[in-house]
């Protein structure tokens, strides 16, 4: 299979005040995880941004996600997903694994069909 990657802001550092402006965000958290069918790996990260602009800011109840992604390179770069591969490929499977028992089809709740009558004793 091949890996897919998806990047996710995970939260927003601000300074409660600079200059004029409050809830001014000084950092981008975020995390990239590669999932490979059912492997996966993540790097999380943080990215500083520099002094707001007065002149473009948008007070931070009205940020949109696009807004914040543009002030960070993308972190998904090519070495972040080539170690993340790596980390995927280097993943041993359990050795122990709870399976459910064979006569049984009691999965998340759902209960067993009635068993059957058992037979006449002779």
């Amino acid at each position: 299979m091949t890996a897919t990657f998806t990047t996710t802001i995970t939260g927003l550092v601000t300074a409660a005040q600079q200059g004029s402006l409050t809830d001014v965000v000084t950092a981008v958290n975020w995390m990239v995880v590669a999932k490979d069918g059912n492997k996966f790996a993540r790097k999380v990260g943080s990215t500083p941004v520099g002094p707001a602009d007065a002149a473009k800011f948008t007070a931070f109840p009205n940020l949109t996600l696009q807004q914040v992604l543009a002030w960070i390179p993308d972190p998904a770069t090519p070495e972040v997903q080539a170690a993340l591969v790596a980390q995927i490929a280097a993943q041993v499977p359990p050795a122990i694994v709870t399976k459910m028992p064979p006569w049984s089809n009691v999965r998340l709740g759902v209960p067993a069909a009635p068993a059957a009558p058992a037979a006449p004793a002779k």
